[in-house]
Order: C-alpha cells, then sequence, then structure tokens
C-alpha cells in the first residue's frame, strides 16, 4: 500500500476537469514536492514554484487522501481531502506551488 513518509516524492492533486466539447481534454493542476518535515499530525512538504522558488507548506495528515504509487515512478500522488479548506499561508502555497496541464486529444 502507497504511503506518504518523510523523504517521500509527492504529487498532489489540487483540481480537474473533463470536457467533452466538440473533443475530449483534460485539465489538471497540482502540487509537486518532497516531504521534509514531518509530526504526529502533519507534513512539511517543499515545493517549487514556477520561477524556481522554494515553498514550505504544511498540510495535515489525514488530509492526503488516496495514495498511489503507480508503475515506473516512487512518486505518492494524494488528493487533498474534501473537507480540507487551506487557509492563510497554507492556501498561498499551494496556490503558488501549483502546475496546471491541460491534455487534449
Amino acid at each position: 500500500m502507497a504511503k506518504v513518509a518523510f523523504g517521500s516524492s509527492v504529487y498532489i492533486a489540487t483540481g480537474h476537469c473533463f470536457s467533452n466539447c466538440g473533443g475530449l481534454a483534460l485539465a489538471v493542476s497540482g502540487v509537486f514536492g518532497r516531504v521534509l518535515g514531518e509530526t504526529e499530525k502533519a507534513f512539511e512538504v517543499h515545493a517549487e514554484t514556477e520561477k524556481g522558488a522554494i515553498v514550505k507548506i504544511w498540510l495535515p495528515k489525514r488530509a492526503l487522501v488516496k495514495p498511489t504509487v503507480y508503475a515506473g515512478s516512487s512518486t505518492v500522488h494524494v488528493s487533498l481531502a474534501r473537507w480540507f479548506r487551506p487557509e492563510g499561508w497554507t492556501a498561498r502555497g499551494l496556490e503558488i506551488a501549483t502546475r496546471h496541464a491541460v491534455l487534449a486529444g
């Protein structure tokens, strides 16, 4: 079973959208980072902004749900729990570290 732990490389999905308006498209948003801090109840994720600055984001352990490791990858993919509503620096850190991608078919 996949698990987030100290030193893990993580991808935190922050959003996705599927569209079928004359063609198929999938948009995904997420944060790539590494867990470099841990307490009993939270992980400190270090992520990078598009400009290369390091952002430190503390997230509750129970807010990271559905951990999955895909074949050929060592990155743990997680989603944010629906109940989790980041505030303050956590919200800002997730916002500036999020990367967006659109796949059109």
